[in-house]
């Protein structure tokens, strides 16, 4: 879902057709939390829209259902890990995915 939405944001005709389009997947593991990160050029979102976008049936997108995120949100809270999206307007924006790493005890 991540990857699909950085996918629409660059194709989306409010970013210009003369903006350089990147994706960037990047994945860490970070004190106790492993991370997976998606960053796109696309037109960013507006801080009023991103405080809707993990509500249920709100979407940015003309074609979209508006499920996506608050699903990939909760799938990640009931794995005790969470979503944390940044984003300015003109730029593009980050979704990072985090999980608490699950450390084996040594035998």
């Amino acid at each position: 879902n991540l990857i699909n939405n950085a996918c629409d944001a660059m194709l989306d005709p409010r970013r210009g057709d003369e903006a350089t389009k990147s994706l960037k997947i990047a994945s860490r593991i970070e004190a106790d939390r492993y991370l997976f990160q998606v960053t796109d050029t696309g037109p960013g979102i507006s801080r009023e829209e991103l405080e809707k976008v993990l509500e249920p049936l709100y979407s940015t997108k003309n074609f979209g259902v508006g499920l996506g995120l608050p699903i990939v949100n909760q799938i990640m809270e009931q794995h005790e890990g969470g979503l944390e999206l940044k984003s300015e307007v003109g730029k593009g924006t980050t979704a990072t995915l985090w999980l608490p790493l699950v450390r084996t005890a040594k035998r």
